[in-house]
């Protein structure tokens, strides 16, 4: 089985024309590829509609890791999203030095921390907790 995220067109479907395949599933079919596909014997084309998955996978050692995906979008990202669960609320400042740090610890992998501030426009030092502390059971 193939699976496409994009439409299938002429030259995709060449590809696929020589190789065994059951089935090929994508948004949509160009004209050329479908006159293609429609050539191979018992290939079934399926036209499925795109779904938005509101969660990050990664590989991880034949497993695979997932979060949601929403906690570092932008919207998520901005001090207008945060909401205060407890202690005396932070000062202007103070709020637009956390959104510089908050947007530039994204780059750092794991258990992030970061020192800087918005004011001098980077980052003083920033680290990442131990990256490989997940073992699959079995491994």
């Amino acid at each position: 089985m193939i699976a496409a995220n994009r439409q299938v067109d002429a030259p995709m479907a060449e590809q696929i024309a020589p190789i065994f395949t059951e089935a090929v599933a994508a948004p949509s079919f160009s004209a050329d590829a479908l006159e293609i596909l429609k050539k191979k014997k018992n290939l079934r084309i399926l036209k499925v509609d795109p779904i938005e998955i509101d969660r990050e996978i990664r590989p991880i050692s034949g497993e695979c890791w997932s979060k949601n995906a929403t906690e570092s979008t932008p919207k998520a990202m901005s001090p207008d999203a945060w909401r205060l669960v407890s202690g005396e609320p932070a000062d202007e400042a103070t709020m637009l030095d956390l959104a510089f740090a908050w947007r530039a610890v994204r780059a750092v992998k794991s258990n992030a921390i970061l020192f800087g501030s918005r004011a001098s426009h980077r980052r003083d030092r920033h680290g990442a907790g131990q990256q490989s502390r997940f073992v699959p059971f079995g491994g």
